[in-house]
């Protein structure tokens, strides 16, 4: 995206160069309607000028009660301007999307994918005892930057302005990220702080992939805990889930559907589930038309666990090396 100094070049330029848009431009601002103001902090920042003007619409909404005249007049300009932005925000994605999709970020299909977080990280690489020291160091530093997508994440390296290299990328759904702060390496303590362990359970080599990495704060670190742990509820009978760790189930008994908040479903219709119960209902969406409801699980069969069954190895293998360490202590 441009920075707000590249946006004031580009205007001025499109004005010194486009005769016809700066006369249109004259003849905006001369009309009543615009009461002389200057349109160009329109022009280049419309996404704030759209939301203040939902800011502004709510505040008058809430000042109104429904048996005024103009309430209903102002609820449909209320819902329109919430439409138009939700096509700004839903445009500004997709520039974004194509914007990395250019600057290489990302393996082929990505671009379809919303950019959720990004930032610049520190992975600490050891170095093993045969490697060749550097002032006696024992770990290296390197800088990578992390893209976290709607189901994916990819780690770069910066190789110009705006220019990423793909190092590594896995899916979501297989991305692993607890605390670095029980590490026992004091030299890794010394040499990074806000540490996490970034674990991809299966990369695009097919590899699984541990990493140490220093954020820059500590809040930076929260926030990546935040965009990458599970979803939890207030209540202990029910399970949600991520759109990008669901599981998928496939009915294999056709349902009709008793209440207007239910799925009726077809046999080998598949489903994104959202949320389990314990008592056997399941929220999901439905693959082909997106509708979303509640139906039986004993109407359908889990078909996607392949993300799960790897991070359910991946914990026991954790496990089996924390034995095995506490094993042979003396």
């Amino acid at each position: 995206m441009l920075t707000s100094s590249e946006r004031k070049t580009l205007f001025s330029n499109i004005k010194a160069n486009k005769i016809e848009f700066t006369k249109t431009l004259l003849e905006l601002k001369s009309d009543p309607i615009c009461c002389g103001f200057s349109l160009s902090s329109f022009l280049m920042l419309p996404m704030q000028r759209v939301t203040r003007m939902r800011i502004l619409l709510d505040a008058v909404l809430q000042q109104l009660k429904s048996v005024d005249d103009e309430f209903i007049s102002w609820k449909k300009t209320f819902v329109l301007i919430n439409q138009i932005l939700k096509q700004c925000n839903d445009m500004a994605h997709r520039s974004e999307q194509i914007l990395y999709s250019r600057r290489g970020i990302g393996p082929p299909g990505s671009m379809m994918r919303k950019l959720e977080k990004k930032g610049e990280l520190v992975h600490l690489l050891w170095r093993g005892a045969d490697a060749k020291l550097t002032f006696g160091k024992k770990f290296s530093k390197s800088s990578i930057h992390a893209f976290l997508f709607t189901g994916l994440i990819v780690l770069t390296k910066k190789k110009g302005d705006e220019i990423f290299l793909n190092t590594d990328y896995c899916p979501r759904a297989l991305l692993a990220v607890k605390s670095g702060d029980m590490l026992p390496i004091k030299e890794m303590q010394a040499i990074g702080k806000h540490l996490i362990i970034m674990t991809l359970l299966e990369d695009h080599e097919g590899k699984t992939i541990e990493m140490i990495i220093s954020c820059p704060s500590e809040t930076k670190r929260e926030r990546w805990f935040k965009m990458t742990e599970s979803l939890s509820s207030e209540n202990p009978d029910e399970k949600i889930y991520e759109q990008w760790d669901c599981p998928q189930v496939v009915a294999i008994h056709p349902y009709q559907p008793l209440q207007p908040d239910a799925l009726d479903l077809d046999i080998t219709e598949v489903v994104n589930v959202h949320s389990k119960m314990a008592e056997g209902w399941y929220e999901g969406e439905r693959i082909r038309n997106r509708a979303v409801g509640w139906f039986p699980s004993n109407y359908t069969k889990e078909v996607h666990v392949r993300a799960k069954h790897i991070k359910q190895r991946h914990v026991l293998l954790s496990h089996t090396v924390e034995i095995a360490e506490i094993l042979v202590r003396p």
